[in-house]
């Protein structure tokens, strides 16, 4: 900071005089003994919010990101001195995608660190529950126990929720569920390739005439003509459990 004008003038500081980097350890030694307190603000800030707006938590999104440690590996001598990371471990994300002519792509993402799982109103753009874990932890074996805290928490933020988004990595049957039928909450969530065959459709049993892909889009071959248009969505039947879909000839 005392090489950078910039990082003084964003501190706070002037002229060329810096706290030492002592200071700045001990000022992080003691924020982190308030861990307790600052937690305790952070959930009165979402009740407070809650409060004074309405629509407030019915658009969620969940999501993760990597933070990378200072350190690039494991210590070897594990002793928590303040000067060690003794809690970080690796983590891997990919990415998976599929070319224009239709050959697969895929993109590995390696770290030391941790990782944070969040959950914001994507309305307002603002936090609403978090964790911090290592780096290996997956997102979606914490993405249920952030819900439920969520529920017990902060009731009066889930009753208006109607919507959580998510990315493919939260493709996961239970989460699904309890989004569901447990917190009436509708899950937008993007749906991974579980299938191991090469194939782009398959057939509806008993309907010759129907196909669907691996995202639930359902098409329809018409006899004559040999087109095979997409079936349009007609909403979602609470009673059955299920989307709906409509012949694009009606």
């Amino acid at each position: 900071m005392a090489r950078t004008a910039q990082r003084r003038e964003l501190g706070g500081f002037r002229g060329p005089a810096v706290p030492p980097a002592s200071a700045y350890t001990r000022f992080l030694r003691r924020l982190m003994a308030e861990q307790d307190t600052i937690d305790a603000m952070f959930e009165q800030l979402v009740d407070d919010i809650t409060a004074v707006l309405p629509d407030f938590g019915q658009r969620m999104a969940m999501d993760s990101k990597a933070i990378r440690s200072r350190a690039v590996r494991p210590a070897q001598n594990p002793t928590a001195d303040g000067r060690r990371d003794v809690d970080a471990d690796f983590g891997r994300k990919e990415y998976r995608g599929v070319h224009e002519d239709g050959t697969t792509w895929t993109k590995g993402v390696k770290w030391f660190g941790y990782k944070l799982h969040l959950v914001v109103d994507s309305t307002y753009e603002l936090p609403v529950a978090w964790e911090v874990t290592k780096a290996s932890v997956s997102e979606v074996t914490r993405a249920l126990p952030l819900l439920d805290y969520l529920h017990h928490h902060h009731g009066a933020l889930m009753s208006p929720a109607a919507i959580l988004t998510a990315d493919r990595g939260y493709d996961d049957t239970p989460l699904i569920a309890a989004c569901w039928d447990t917190y009436q909450i509708k899950p937008v969530i993007a749906i991974g390739n579980m299938w191991r065959d090469p194939d782009a459709t398959r057939g509806l049993p008993d309907h010759p005439t129907v196909t669907y892909n691996y995202r639930g889009e359902v098409f329809c071959h018409a006899p004559k003509t040999g087109q095979i248009p997409t079936m349009s969505n007609g909403g979602f039947e609470a009673a059955r459990h299920s989307l709906k879909k409509r012949c694009p000839a009606r």
